[in-house]
């Protein structure tokens, strides 16, 4: 059986990709260094204040080059494309164009450097997803997956998913990311001082999820500066067996003339980005308000650190869409929602292969559920019992979980319908075998 912790969605098994050891020779017995901050980098050398950094990588694509090579001349070992906004919400029909041309500029750049891993810089959408947003689940995979194959096809060395607050729409990404290309794939996430994503999850619950989704590596970036995600690092560390990154910003900013200004020096962020090595992270850079000199002060001083190993194994978590959950915590699962033991849901299941509309069916799920919370239950055990079609779980779980924060394990027999359950899923879920034989 597959370890609980390691329990991947059964739509993983076939998508393997290659290792990040295998383009970044060293990780994990060096430090390795990203690069910084790049829209500040193009308004230096004339990019017009409020005007879309990606715009360069067709209106003035050697500067975007100039860039990077700046950055691989201080030091850095990866350099991200400027694509971070070059995706269907914002550019429309032009996003294609843009993301291959700054895919272009990168892969020119580490190809005139002689050195350099690119990675495919895809930022958020800068929408909600449903349920609390219009952008529907399946149209963010769509929109990621038009992003980064028109990417993919320059040449880049790895994907990296960067400043996500929401963990449904990183998961979006990274299916993208499977789908269409077999890159390594890195995701960042830009936590709040609490240490929690906007939607809520914890680094624990955000490090089981996405390792349970096969990401090569899992960070942060963006939010705070160095001092400030020392604690988020450390988290992740902890939480996973995966390589572990980080691009704080020059400290936070203060707002002048309309643009936020960041006041960490050189000088000043190498001390504190250096001791995020010795917090975990094995690969560090910058983001908002660095530079160049940022990375090369950091390199300078830290180039001796040895990275610390992953742990051997990590404690058993499952998550809600905000919440993380010890295993050994769920004393009380719930079959108000397993179509085998309840005739509840039988009934409810009935009525939709008799016309009723899934939203009304998984509204009277809803309340077969919080009723079984209420009585007590931590969990819920889910199955479909091949009652009707697997595609009603796209309705069901992203309304069940916007009600209900008690996690979820998937107890189909049917691999298609465990398929799409774990897919629509937003958290770290296993299936009921799993669940058993750890709790056996």
């Amino acid at each position: 059986m597959i370890p609980f912790t390691r329990r991947r969605p059964i739509w993983y098994d076939s998508l393997m990709s290659k290792t990040l050891s295998s383009i970044v020779p060293g990780i994990g017995q060096r430090p390795v260094y990203f690069d910084g901050g790049f829209g500040t980098q193009l308004q230096l050398r004339g990019l017009p204040r409020g005007a879309p950094p990606v715009m360069w990588n067709i209106l003035n694509p050697a500067e975007v080059k100039a860039v990077h090579l700046a950055y691989l001349d201080a030091g850095a070992d990866m350099v991200t494309t400027n694509t971070f906004t070059a995706n269907r919400w914002f550019l429309g029909g032009q996003a294609a164009e843009i993301t291959a041309a700054g895919a272009r500029a990168a892969r020119e750049a580490a190809r005139d450097a002689g050195r350099g891993v690119v990675a495919l810089d895809i930022g958020p959408s800068g929408r909600m997803l449903e349920p609390f947003g219009d952008l529907p689940f399946e149209d963010a995979v769509s929109g990621f997956t038009e992003a980064i194959s028109a990417g993919a096809a320059e040449g880049p060395d790895c994907v990296i998913l960067e400043t996500f607050t929401d963990a449904y729409e990183a998961k979006a990404a990274v299916l993208a990311a499977k789908a269409c290309t077999d890159l390594p794939v890195l995701v960042s996430f830009s936590f709040g001082g609490n240490g929690r994503l906007l939607t809520g999850l914890d680094a624990r619950g955000v490090a089981a999820m996405f390792e349970g989704l096969g990401v090569d590596a899992i960070g942060a970036n963006c939010g705070m500066g160095p001092d400030g995600m020392a604690a988020v690092i450390r988290a992740l560390a902890r939480s996973t067996r995966l390589p572990v990154f980080a691009n704080p910003n020059a400290g936070l900013p203060d707002m002048a003339d309309g643009q936020a200004v960041y006041h960490l020096s050189p000088e000043g962020y190498a001390p504190l980005a250096s001791a995020l090595f010795d917090n975990g992270a094995w690969m560090v850079g910058g983001c908002c308000g660095t530079g160049p000199e940022h990375i090369r002060a950091l390199s300078a001083l830290s180039r001796n650190k040895q990275p610390q190993p992953r742990p051997g194994d990590v404690p058993a978590v499952v998550t809600s869409n905000s919440r993380t959950y010890n295993v050994d915590d769920i004393t009380s699962i719930s079959d108000a929602l397993n179509a085998s033991e309840s005739p509840g849901f039988r009934e409810i299941l009935s009525g939709l292969a008799n016309g009723d509309s899934p939203d009304a069916a998984a509204d009277a799920a809803i309340d077969l559920a919080l009723d079984a919370i209420d009585e007590g239950a931590d969990a819920l055990r889910v199955s479909l019992n091949r009652l009707t079609s697997a595609s009603f779980y796209r309705t069901l779980i992203p309304r069940l979980q916007s009600a209900a924060q008690a996690p979820m394990v998937f107890a189909d027999a049917d691999e298609s319908a465990l398929g799409l359950a774990f897919r629509a899923y937003n958290g770290h879920s296993v299936t009921d075998e799993a669940w058993k034989g750890r709790r056996a």
